[in-house]
C-alpha cells in the first residue's frame, strides 16, 4: 500500500512539473514549452469570433421589408411590432385595419416600387402599393419615416 501511495505521489509530482503546474512565474521554460497539458496559453488558442456589429442600413431595410411583406401577404399580425409603443394605436387604426379589410374582401396588394432615402439625417421609406379590391385597382404612394429608438429601428408616421 505504501508503494502505491508513493507511485501516485511521484506521478502527480512529475505531471505538475511537466505541465508547468504550480505558480512558477520565474521558470523560463514554462512559457515557451508546448505541451498537451492544457496550460491555457492564450497565444496558442484560436481567436474567438466577435459578434457581428449591427448594420443600420440592413436593419432599416429589414423593418421596411417586414412592413411591405405584411401588405403583400395580407398578414397584419406582425405590424404592431414594427412601430414604437407610442404609435401602435395609430398603426392599428390605419395599417392593421386596412390590411385586415383588404383580406376580408378577398383583395390583394402588390408593391411596384419601394426605396429608402436619407434626407437631412432622417430616413424615409416611400412605397408604391397597388390595391386590387373587388375588381377595382388603385395605386397609392405611402411615405413613412424609419426611426431608431433604443438601438432598434421602427416605422413611424412622423414626417
Amino acid at each position: 500500500m505504501k508503494w502505491a501511495s508513493i507511485v501516485c505521489a511521484l506521478i502527480l509530482a512529475l505531471t505538475l512539473v511537466a505541465c508547468g503546474g504550480g505558480n512558477n512565474a520565474s521558470s523560463s521554460s514554462s512559457s515557451s514549452s508546448s505541451s498537451s497539458c492544457g496550460s491555457g496559453n492564450a497565444a496558442n488558442e484560436p481567436a474567438k469570433n466577435e459578434p457581428a456589429k449591427p448594420d443600420p442600413a440592413k436593419d432599416r431595410q429589414a423593418v421596411a421589408d417586414a412592413l411591405l411583406k405584411a401588405y403583400t401577404t395580407l398578414d397584419s399580425s406582425g405590424v404592431l411590432g414594427l412601430f414604437t409603443a407610442e404609435e401602435q394605436d395609430k398603426a392599428k387604426s390605419r395599417i392593421v385595419s386596412e390590411i385586415d379589410d383588404i383580406k376580408k374582401k378577398g383583395g390583394k396588394v402588390t408593391i411596384t416600387d419601394s426605396k429608402i432615402e436619407e434626407k437631412e439625417g432622417k430616413f424615409f421609406l416611400t412605397a408604391t402599393l397597388v390595391f386590387d379590391v373587388a375588381g377595382e385597382q388603385s395605386t397609392k404612394t405611402r411615405p413613412a419615416q424609419l426611426i431608431q429608438k433604443d438601438g432598434k429601428w421602427y416605422v413611424s408616421f412622423n414626417k
